[in-house]
């Protein structure tokens, strides 16, 4: 079974729900990442870390809700540490994917053999609803733009995510 580690508060800040969530409180957008996730634990071991001073926890505290085991770094310590140290502790970091948009956790999960995944993929972009409203804006946005055919279309795709969530 794959293992996925997960920086918590960066996928929480890359989802707008999740984002408006938070505003209401943390733990609110933190269950509701937990839930989201809780659909995948059947194909993915799953380790979500977060920041532990921000729940005000002193010590490391690991809790497993809904099959999912839920990190918090102690008091002085940050997630990114803790995410370094369970890449360091796997048996088969090839069976491992870190998610994070965090240079330093990616370029130290990519050294150890992890796979690595953006925040951005792992959480679905909320749908627009499309209304008369948002058609009219839509035309409104694209009058006095020249059109774009092939020749506007970029020669070279981006390289997609070595995983699928």
């Amino acid at each position: 079974m794959k293992q996925l580690i997960i920086d918590g508060y960066n996928v929480l800040r890359c989802n707008p729900q999740l984002t408006a969530l938070e505003k209401h409180g943390l733990e609110s957008a933190r269950y509701r990442l937990v839930n989201l996730l809780a659909q995948k634990s059947q194909q993915y071991d799953i380790t979500v870390v977060f920041d532990g001073y921000q729940s005000g926890f002193l010590a490391e505290r690991t809790e497993r809700i809904q099959g999912i085991r839920v990190t918090y770094s102690g008091q002085g310590e940050k997630a990114d540490e803790v995410i370094k140290r369970l890449i360091d502790g796997l048996a088969q970091p090839a069976n491992a994917i870190v998610v994070s948009n965090d240079n330093e956790i990616r370029q130290h999960a990519h050294g150890r053999g992890c796979q690595v995944g953006s925040a951005d993929a792992l959480t679905p972009p909320p749908r627009r609803r499309i209304t008369p409203a948002t058609l009219a804006e839509d035309e409104e946005s694209q009058r006095g733009k020249p059109k774009k055919g092939p020749s506007w279309r970029r020669k070279r795709r981006q390289a997609a995510e070595r995983w699928r969530f």
